[in-house]
């Protein structure tokens, strides 16, 4: 793996880790799903490793976008979903390709496995994702939840 890596015209500079950098600068090698942080102004940098390229993320802590934001849509729990389930570990965790808000950008996440519960009288499965906590977590989603909830934060 290559390390990320940036330079600096003359005069400008960035501030990583407390430390005013100026010229070039090493980020090193970034693990994927990993992000190191710099301060370029009023501007803070996410240095990222996604999908297996490296990715530059502008955040504007006064951004008008951010600003506005008011809430992220949530339903009231529904007891029907309530469900009781088993976990089924694989052997050895498997990398599972997944989708990402942009379109043509994946993700791979280890998987220690599945969850199993019946619902109406189906079986279902779902895939669990290893948490860095060590918790575990699954992803519901489907085209309608993609598509039109999350649609604007894209």
């Amino acid at each position: 793996m290559a390390p990320a890596e940036g330079g600096l015209d003359e005069g400008q500079e960035l501030t990583v880790d407390g430390r005013v950098v100026r010229g070039r600068h090493d980020f090193g090698v970034i693990a994927e799903r990993g992000s190191v942080y710099a301060d370029w102004g009023g501007t803070r940098l996410e240095i990222a490793k996604r999908g297996g390229q490296d990715v530059l993320r502008p955040r504007h802590p006064d951004s008008a976008l951010r600003g506005a934001f008011t809430y992220t849509s949530a339903y009231a729990p529904d007891p029907r979903w309530v469900v009781e389930g088993r976990f089924l570990p694989y052997d050895e965790p498997r990398p599972v390709t997944v989708g990402a808000a942009v379109e043509g950008l994946e993700h791979v996440y280890d998987s220690p496995g599945q969850a199993e519960s019946e619902l109406e009288g189906a079986l279902h499965r779902l895939t669990a994702f290893a948490d860095p906590a060590g918790a575990g977590r699954t992803a519901l989603i489907d085209a309608q939840v993609r598509y039109l909830v999350t649609s604007r934060f894209r």
